[in-house]
């Protein structure tokens, strides 16, 4: 009974507890497609799930029912949610439940909500960043370093990310090229802190990161990099290689027993791997035990037997 964007919403405001980097922004192209009157009011707004104008559309539709989430715990506090969820459940109409539990008309709803709306983002603004934006990348794809570096810089002074990517992605790009590593590194924080879904460039982030030395900010590029996409192996090797470096033990033992977990084609190292990080970490009879697992796929395996042996030693 409860409509999707309700749903949709909470869910969002649930991702938001759990890891407070997984926020969504409001996009420049959100801000656009509404205030064109592309979407429809949050009185309607579950028309956005069920008949999107396309599959952008729908989208954009995500973005709005979590900012409309957001508004309603903003303004009416997070029981008012509950109390929605309530009226569904007890069959009551979507008109019904606004007049109840948000004390006002449904078209009044509309237009609190987009008062409140254009309080978070200014789609003028949002026009301005798409001009610059798509100006930077033609300039960064013809070479035009300089005037790309301008026009992304423009365009990151309105917004830091949008639907179609990021500006502090081409600065990246365009540090790198001219040798900056430290401006590089900054624009790629900038990029990360702002776009949950930033895998590569947590990826780079964290190449640069090690290679200057900042092993501890490396291993935090990482930790978002395996959250966000968890089904490659590399990563989390590096993890636990940086983990282990800094004495962080137990994330180590965590990283190693997720790449045996993605079964990779060499199980065997794979066990030694996570036997070391246990033995590092002092579970001595879980590291015989995983030391033994390697062993009976290559028994041949010379630093497993040698770990198998210093375990014996130490008991």
């Amino acid at each position: 009974r409860v409509p999707r964007w309700l749903t949709e919403g909470m869910s969002v405001i649930e991702e938001h507890r759990a890891r407070p980097g997984w926020e969504r922004h409001i996009s420049p192209e959100f801000l656009i497609a509404y205030d064109n009157g592309e979407l429809p009011p949050v009185s309607r707004l579950n028309e956005g799930f069920i008949r999107p104008r396309t599959p952008q559309h729908l989208g954009l539709a995500y973005i709005m029912g979590s900012l409309v989430a957001q508004w309603i715990e903003e303004t009416r506090g997070f029981d008012a949610l509950v109390r929605m969820l309530h009226g569904y459940r007890d069959g009551r109409s979507t008109e019904d439940i606004f007049r109840s539990v948000l004390g006002a008309e449904p078209e009044e709803v509309d237009r609190q909500f987009d008062r409140w709306l254009r309080e978070q983002g200014d789609p003028e603004k949002a026009r301005q960043f798409m001009a610059f934006f798509q100006t930077g990348q033609r300039q960064l794809s013809e070479r035009n370093l300089e005037e790309a570096r301008r026009s992304l810089e423009a365009a990151a002074a309105l917004f830091p990310v949008a639907e179609s990517g990021s500006p502090y992605a081409g600065l990246a790009r365009i540090h790198l090229e001219n040798g900056d590593i430290q401006e590089a590194i900054e624009a790629l924080k900038t990029l990360t802190l702002y776009d949950e879904t930033a895998y590569s460039a947590n990826l780079e982030l964290a190449r640069l990161l090690e290679e200057t030395g900042d092993y501890h900010g490396a291993l935090e590029a990482l930790e978002r990099a395996v959250w966000i996409f968890p089904y490659e192996q590399e990563p989390h090797e590096k993890l636990a290689e940086l983990a282990s470096r800094l004495g962080d033990h137990q994330r180590a033992v965590r990283e190693r027993r997720a790449v045996v977990g993605l079964a990779p084609t060499d199980m065997a190292n794979a066990r030694y791997q996570l036997a070391l990080a246990l033995f590092q970490a002092g579970d001595r009879e879980a590291a015989r035990v995983e030391v033994l697992r390697a062993l009976e796929i290559a028994p041949g395996f010379s630093e497993a037997q040698d770990l198998l042996l210093r375990l014996h030693e130490s008991t």
